[in-house]
């Protein structure tokens, strides 16, 4: 049992158990729990903090097979000390950006064994874990600076569901622009129907909004001037993980050459998950009860159909247009590169890992 045993577990408890609510909360935490890490004195060398960081991680990960944003942090984080490792043998930008480049291909950073003592290593991580957290503190900020660039007045935008991101991002275009006229159609987003709660809480910002039932999203469309899409994750093909109904939001707009902007920060992107899993109800979705979408009054019925209630749509990269996040806005064509320069070698890690997700 190592010295992390505790609190890995209660963070695993509370993240499984709905006291740490919301993905944003998850990466915080999860950046704390290796900042506990990095912090402790049961390492000298990069390597013995990568390996702890390794352990938990693969310990945490099987816990919580859903929850992808923790397997993204920890990815994110081994990249991080892996840079500053690297740095710290190197002394040079120089070298920090042959590492990154390196990292593309993942052969040669590979090879290294990170075991050279480095004075000065462990506050330089330390530092670079406390900007990664004050990055994830502003990403939400950082994504509403950009819905004035992304949405023009007199704009009618369709989401579906709701998304605490999404609302943020039009009130921040309603804040900035007090005469901003755009409208919003939300799409109720059955069986949860969190689109009514999106448009209460929009109409409470005096935006301008419609609800409509999921049967209507087609009829609708011809007048949507373009679509904006929470998401759970965003795959390195520029694929998504999202609400039920996103995929049906996102064809119909497909059909009718309409836009979809989708806002996510960077630890929703994900290097662990691709289009394969998508028919994976174990690696790629989560099924809620079937109440949702089947009354069993009729017992014969219950007795004869099996009813799956899917709580994820797998959004093909078709469908998107561009990705806003928190570091800039990427063309889906660009996700790949974005996602390698985010996680580098870091994604051969996650064959140690062995997460669950992959």
């Amino acid at each position: 049992m190592s010295q992390f045993t505790e609190i890995r577990n209660k963070l695993a408890f509370n993240i499984k158990h709905g006291n740490i609510q919301g993905s944003l909360e998850v990466a915080k935490a999860t950046a704390n729990f290796v900042d506990l890490i990095a912090s402790s004195d049961g390492w000298t060398v990069a390597s013995d903090l990568l390996k702890i960081v390794n352990d938990e991680g693969k310990k945490l990960t099987t816990a919580l097979p859903l929850h992808a944003t923790v397997a993204n942090v920890l990815l994110q984080l081994m990249h991080i000390i892996r840079a500053e490792y690297y740095y710290a043998v190197n002394q040079s930008t120089q070298a920090v950006q042959r590492f990154v480049e390196s990292c593309m291909n993942c052969e040669e950073i590979q090879e290294k064994k990170f075991s050279a003592q480095c004075p000065g290593l462990k506050d330089a991580i330390l530092d670079h874990i406390a900007e990664y957290r004050t990055e994830l503190d502003l990403s939400v900020d950082n994504i509403t600076e950009q819905a004035a660039e992304q949405i023009q007045p007199g704009e009618v935008i369709m989401t579906i569901g709701r998304s605490s991101i999404v609302a943020a991002f039009l009130q921040a275009k309603k804040a900035a622009e007090h005469l901003s006229d755009f409208q919003v159609i939300v799409a109720e987003g059955a069986p949860q129907c969190e689109g009514v709660k999106m448009a209460e809480l929009l109409a409470k910002s005096k935006i301008q909004t419609t609800l409509i039932s999921d049967t209507n999203i087609y009829s609708f469309m011809s007048r949507v001037t373009k679509v904006i899409l929470g998401t759970n994750l965003v795959l390195r093909s520029g694929g998504l993980r999202a609400l039920p109904g996103a995929h049906m939001v996102g064809l119909v707009a497909h059909e009718h050459k309409v836009p979809v902007i989708v806002v996510a920060p960077t630890y929703k992107f994900s290097s662990m998950l691709s289009e394969s899993h998508q028919s994976d109800n174990e690696t790629f979705n989560l099924l809620a009860n079937p109440k949702g979408v089947a009354k069993f009054k009729d017992g014969i019925i219950a007795s004869n159909v099996k009813v799956l209630n899917p709580m994820y749509d797998f959004v093909p990269p078709d469908y998107v247009s561009q990705v806003v996040s928190n570091i800039g806005t990427y063309g889906v064509s660009h996700m790949f590169t974005a996602i390698n320069e985010l996680y580098g070698a870091v994604e051969e890690s996650a064959k140690d890992l062995k997460m669950a997700v992959v």
